[in-house]
């Protein structure tokens, strides 16, 4: 998880995607049709996420990890080159057996300033 979070922090996407398990996925906030798997489909999901001049400063709260999943409360400080004022989430990471991430399900109303996908 600590790769992960540091890689997301520095807007690094090869080394956020190399934190995925094989068939590993993001899911967005909003579910449904937003949940991207495998290498091609996080790379183009982050390459996005990052497309404000960098990465996703977050200022952890409290975690809570029982070694197979993570919960990580957290406020979105920085998006990019965009300093936010604290914005609550909470992330839930499943390990899958390689323990890299093989789930990341993420729960947040941020206002994040990149343009939507569909745009």
């Amino acid at each position: 998880m600590g790769d992960y979070q540091r890689a997301l922090a520095s807007g690094d996407i090869t080394a956020v995607v190399a934190s995925f398990d094989n068939g590993g996925y993001f899911r967005e906030p909003s579910g449904g049709t937003h949940i991207h798997r495998g290498a091609h489909e996080l790379a183009s999901l982050y390459e996005h996420f990052f497309s404000n001049g960098g990465g996703i400063r977050l200022e952890q709260c409290a975690s809570t990890d029982d070694g197979r999943a993570c919960a990580v409360e957290y406020n979105v400080v920085g998006w990019g080159r965009t300093t936010m004022s604290p914005q609550a989430g909470i992330a839930i990471y499943v390990r899958g057996a390689s323990g890299k991430i093989a789930a990341a399900r993420i729960y947040d109303d941020v206002d994040a300033p990149i343009p939507s996908k569909q745009d």
